[in-house]
């Protein structure tokens, strides 16, 4: 989706307003730089005028999208946090790189809990659940939440795949449930 000012400032103002992740489409950190390029092509064209609105919006946009980075990042790792300590998964809201993130930054506390609780206690390994599935459309080779290569599935087949990957793929439609 095109990105415009005013919604990267409306985006900005949620982010700071909420303790939740903010909704913001999948592509919306790729659509980016070249919503910048075109931003910075009108700082070109009033380059010879007294004009310095155009300078300023560069600016303020630099400094929103700087903290939307920040507060998204600080709310993920929060989220990871949280997994480790209760097991809740919260990954609502969050673009598909923001869960490679924030499943990276999990499996470096579990690890890192299990080496500071070392001997002291007997730390069980996390099983990640696994949920059979029917695709119902042909998905090609991927890389995983966990990092993983998955694929290629074809169109109705059965497969039995860890949990997140399977709620991915059942919201977007990609597969169904198994009975």
């Amino acid at each position: 989706m095109k990105q415009s000012y005013d919604q990267i400032r409306k985006i900005h103002r949620m982010e700071k307003e909420n303790s939740e992740l903010v909704r913001i489409d999948e592509d919306f950190f790729e659509s980016l730089p070249e919503f910048i390029e075109e931003e910075k092509s009108k700082l070109q064209e009033t380059k010879n005028t007294l004009d310095d609105s155009v300078m300023r919006k560069i600016f303020n946009i630099k400094i929103m999208l700087e903290d939307i980075i920040y507060l998204r990042e600080k709310k993920i790792i929060n989220k990871a946090i949280l997994k480790t300590k209760n097991n809740e998964e919260d990954i609502k809201n969050m673009t598909l790189e923001e869960q490679k993130m924030y499943y990276k930054i999990v499996n470096l506390l579990f690890a890192y809990q299990k080496l500071a609780k070392g001997p002291f206690e007997d730390q069980k390994e996390e099983k990640i659940k696994t949920i059979k599935i029917k695709i119902v459309q042909d998905v090609p080779k991927f890389i995983g939440t966990d990092m993983q290569e998955y694929g290629p599935f074809e169109k109705d087949s059965e497969i039995e795949i860890i949990e997140p990957i399977a709620k991915i793929f059942l919201k977007k439609g990609i597969a169904k449930d198994n009975p």
